[in-house]
């Protein structure tokens, strides 16, 4: 057995044995916010057709941008996604 995977099944008992959640994936993360994006943008279309980027996680509340049929959406939520709302955005460029 490798080093990292006994190191990720004794972290995965200790979460288990004390009561803890082992922490979302990214995968995991973008798929939820796919869905909470799908269900307050009029028209989005399915769900796996929404591409999230800049996720950003503050305090109380986390934020990112959505794409979905061509169209940039700014979308922020509560810490537990709840109350999401999206709003039409510019595309931000970068400056050297």
């Amino acid at each position: 057995m490798s080093a990292t995977l006994r190191s990720s099944l004794i972290v995965t008992a200790a979460a288990i044995a004390f009561g803890c959640t082992v922490p979302p994936t990214v995968a995991e993360i973008q798929e939820k916010l796919r869905q909470v994006t799908a269900s307050v943008i009029s028209g989005a279309g399915e769900a796996k057709d929404i591409v999230i980027s800049d996720v950003r996680s503050f305090p109380t509340r986390r934020a990112w941008r959505a794409t979905t049929g061509g169209k940039l959406y700014a979308c922020d939520a509560d810490e537990q996604l709840n109350l999401p709302q999206c709003q039409p955005a510019e595309p931000t460029t970068a400056k050297p």
